[in-house]
């Protein structure tokens, strides 16, 4: 074979592969947004059959879009550190320990301010003297924390082991998971403090 066939051929192999590769990007955005838009209606679904014990607190509608921010931002953040590691082939167990253990310390920490933040907010603009508010993202960090941070760490390694980027999906599926564990935990919260 000549070298210009040889060319020739190389080149319509590398087009075939990354129309394949852009092939395989669009159908994992269009998963990632399908689970999206079934996980948000799944979240709101619950907080809608939930509203009465939300409305047992005051100041609850209040704190709720700042915790699931929070809770997003950090598991987002979790997220992209261990899958920038795993392209590195520098994730380690150790590694994965530090990284769920800081994101967990974190959204409890963040957790206490949100929660003393909103307690003063309703206490000088509502009038509202109701300490419970500063719990309840303390308690409900705790258990989402417990439960979503290691899930999104396994979730990104198995996503890279499969052959998947995790950049493509990862952001769809953490924050849905996110806002679908973090409304349980609040509601669990609300249970555990009423």
């Amino acid at each position: 074979m000549k070298k210009k066939d040889i060319l020739k051929r190389n080149k319509k192999i590398s087009k075939t592969l990354e129309k394949k590769k852009k092939i395989k990007t669009i159908e994992e955005i269009v998963f990632s947004q399908a689970f999206s838009i079934i996980g948000g209606l799944t979240a709101g679904t619950i907080l809608a059959i939930y509203t009465k014990q939300v409305l047992l607190i005051p100041g609850l509608f209040i704190l709720l879009p700042g915790f699931l921010e929070m809770g997003n931002a950090i598991s987002g953040s979790l997220s992209s550190r261990l899958s920038s590691r795993l392209y590195q082939r520098k994730l380690t167990n150790s590694i994965l320990a530090q990284n769920i253990t800081a994101s967990f310390i974190l959204k409890v920490i963040s957790s206490v301010s949100l929660g003393l933040l909103t307690y003063f907010l309703l206490k000088f603009l509502f009038n509202i003297n109701n300490t419970t508010i500063i719990f309840i993202p303390i308690i409900a960090a705790i258990i989402s924390g417990l439960i979503l941070l290691p899930v999104t760490a396994k979730i990104v390694v198995w996503l890279y082991h499969h052959h998947d980027d995790p950049d493509n999906l990862l952001g769809a599926l953490s924050t849905t998971l996110g806002d679908i564990i973090n409304i349980g935990a609040i509601l669990i919260a609300i249970v555990i403090l009423t």
